[in-house]
């Protein structure tokens, strides 16, 4: 009685995630009173973070105060260059500072970021750009090589850059007055094409940060039931990222939760993961929060020099996309004895924006083959082949 009282103190009337249900594009859907109108928001808030650290890659750094410079200036050269809102803009590339720069600048506008898949061959990416009828394309130059070939068959495609990021010659200061609302696409994203060619799944302003304020209230909650916040896990995040940007994880569950709390993204080099590399990494930038996918978790702790790094400053793993075994979780609980009440797991879909249900804590370490229960605002049903829903203990589809 008394957590579900905490709860609706939280989520109720008043609370500071109040849930309410309002007409979204004709559907009754629970959303937040109090809610930012765009991801453009997000910018403006990070203009008060200058000095401190972004995005780091290597020996490469930016600060908040230069990365929103780089996006005001990508934004008002694609403006120059004829991208308009709603159109398509697509980013072809490895992890890098370059990508993130490019998602907020398209989200600063109102143009819908098209990540698509760094390990397509030509004829996948010819399929992305021409279905998404993107109109420019930022890549790597590992990838230019892939996709330069098709580039003439594409005749919505006007302009390619290599390697830079679009700029104007000066910082005009502020972002462009542009109208962009909640309900305006900001990306598509698409995915893996099991049952055919690949889908683009649309995300709109609205659920990337429904996604956001969703795991807000879940560390609300998390934190009325279990009292004073230790002093590690209240620093600043530094989050290591080592899954795709173009995946709905690494853009929504990670790079955009981190910029909107104002920690510190940490990004892998390009390549296939290395473990070694990965513990050297979280020493020397002493990184705070990790996951990712199961694999990955179990490439660290498995790894033959896991015993050689200081991986003290962990305080919260993540992970999802695959079940976990639950001998990882006892693996984690002993290599990273900090992070008990911060580890999760998670469920989604690339078209719910990402997290659709959570699993952390004390109920993860009791319940390790459960994914959870539905985060705020999610509404879930496990339905049989009609359509009906299915009684508890029942298999059936999620929907």
């Amino acid at each position: 009685m008394q957590q579900r009282e905490g709860v609706q103190a939280i989520v109720g009337p008043g609370g500071p995630f109040e849930i309410v249900v309002e007409d979204v594009l004709g559907v009754p859907l629970q959303v937040y009173k109090q809610r930012f109108g765009s991801m453009r928001d997000l910018i403006a808030i990070a203009e008060t973070r200058g000095d401190l650290d972004w995005v780091v890659q290597g020996d490469r750094r930016l600060s908040f105060a230069e990365h929103n410079s780089q996006v005001r200036r990508a934004a008002a050269a694609m403006l120059e260059r004829g991208v308009e809102p709603g159109d398509r803009v697509a980013v072809l590339s490895a992890n890098t500072l370059e990508w993130v720069v490019m998602f907020w600048a398209c989200a600063a506008i109102g143009a819908a970021c098209v990540p698509l898949n760094a390990w397509w061959k030509a004829e996948e990416l010819e399929f992305g750009l021409r279905d998404s009828g993107s109109k420019l394309l930022h890549c790597d130059a590992k990838r230019w090589a892939v996709v330069e070939p098709v580039l003439d068959r594409l005749p919505d495609l006007h302009e390619t850059f290599v390697g830079e990021v679009p700029l104007s010659a000066d910082d005009p200061g502020a972002l462009p007055d542009v109208q962009v609302d909640e309900d305006d696409l900001l990306a598509i994203l698409y995915t893996s094409g099991t049952t055919g060619v690949p889908k683009g799944a649309t995300v709109t302003h609205r659920q990337a940060i429904a996604n956001l304020q969703n795991l807000a209230c879940l560390g609300a909650i998390a934190a009325s039931r279990g009292g004073a916040t230790p002093p590690e896990a209240a620093a600043r995040s530094v989050a290591l990222l080592v899954v795709p940007l173009f995946h709905v994880t690494g853009a929504l569950a990670t790079m955009v939760v981190n910029y909107a709390a104002g920690g510190e993204l940490v990004l892998m080099p390009p390549g296939k993961f290395d473990p070694d590399h990965a513990m050297a990494t979280i020493e020397r930038e002493k990184v705070t929060s990790m996951g990712g996918v199961p694999t990955v978790m179990w490439r660290i702790v498995e790894a033959p020099a896991f015993g050689q790094y200081d991986l003290s400053s962990v305080t919260r793993i993540g992970y999802g996309g695959a079940p976990a075994a639950p001998e990882l979780v006892e693996r984690i609980k002993v290599a990273f004895p900090k992070v008990h009440d911060a580890l999760s797991t998670a469920y989604g879909l690339t078209e719910t924006a990402s997290v659709a249900t959570a699993n952390a804590g004390e109920d993860y370490f009791s319940h390790p083959g459960s994914v959870g229960r539905a985060v705020p605002t999610v509404e879930i049903r496990v339905v049989d082949e009609r359509g009906a829903e299915q009684p508890t203990g029942e298999s059936g589809e999620l929907v």
